[in-house]
């Protein structure tokens, strides 16, 4: 739920004067209903932090930390982490508005952070808005979930032309960010750890990942050259089997079994724009 929006602030609608009263009477209003994150859109300065702490007092006044709070840092690129450290806040927001790899830098930087908060990439480029296109949506959510982050996806006519719902809700974005949820809620994505270090030479738009069990590794290829996997980072395992995972599709085709011992070099599936690979130790093998 919008709390207030930065151009609020600047119209001097809601100000540190009313923000408090505000807010009190919207938590008192919603305080028992579920699935309500309170969200605010400030200005990403320290000249806003009178205005968020002021309106964050008037939330929990009545919410006393029932539901979760966030922030969306405006202008883009920003994250609601220039206020890590607020103990209101739930996890972090980042408004990226690119298809760049620094939707996997910025969430990567966050990730790290402590003390420890979730990291939510809420607005990247959206589907067809700017030209930009299915591959680059997907690819943009497969780097932040990979950088141990959460992904929100948006289409250009969700805001422009909400009511023509039906001629975009199945695009081919959308449609792909179903498969990839599929895969990532397959392999307990709670278990994540980014790890560049699989690659035993990291190329620009490949980004890995493993299982803080040491049970699997998986690595989003976006480069068609050849790309060396160290193996050695499934540790709880001695031989582990090899997959391409279409990310348009969601098919799965088996490559190979592997000693988890060694480094086992791949290639892009011929016609392929992108790629999961996705290796898991076997232990029947």
């Amino acid at each position: 739920m919008g709390v207030y929006h930065a151009k609020d602030d600047d119209a001097h609608r809601i100000t540190v004067l009313n923000a408090k009263q505000w807010t009190a009477w919207l938590s008192n209003r919603f305080l028992s209903s579920k699935n309500i994150i309170y969200s605010m859109y400030p200005h990403a300065d320290t000249a806003s932090f009178p205005m968020i702490r002021t309106a964050v007092q008037g939330i929990l006044e009545n919410d006393k930390g029932a539901h979760l709070i966030t922030m969306h840092p405006d202008p883009s690129p920003a994250s609601s982490s220039f206020m890590h450290t607020e103990f209101w806040l739930s996890f972090n927001t980042l408004q990226t508005w690119s298809t760049d790899l620094m939707n996997y830098e910025m969430v990567r930087s966050d990730y790290i952070r402590l003390p420890v908060k979730p990291v939510v990439d809420g607005e990247a480029r959206y589907e067809e808005e700017d030209g930009t296109t299915a591959f680059q949506v997907r690819r943009a959510g497969y780097w932040t979930c990979l950088a141990g982050g959460f992904y929100t996806y948006g289409h250009r006519d969700n805001w422009k032309s909400p009511q023509t719902w039906r001629n975009w809700y199945a695009s081919p974005g959308a449609v792909q960010m179903k498969i990839m949820g599929n895969f990532f809620r397959s392999v307990d994505w709670w278990k994540i750890v980014p790890d560049q270090e699989i690659f035993r030479k990291w190329t620009n738009g490949n980004v890995a990942a493993r299982s803080s069990d040491g049970d699997w590794i998986v690595a989003y290829l976006t480069d068609k050259s050849a790309v060396t996997i160290n193996l050695k980072c499934i540790t709880a395992f001695s031989f582990a089997t090899g997959w391409w995972i279409n990310p348009l599709t969601g098919e799965r085709t088996r490559i190979d079994d592997y000693p988890t011992s060694e480094s086992k070099t791949f290639t892009l599936p011929a016609g392929w724009q992108d790629a999961l690979l996705f290796i898991k130790g076997n232990k029947d093998l």
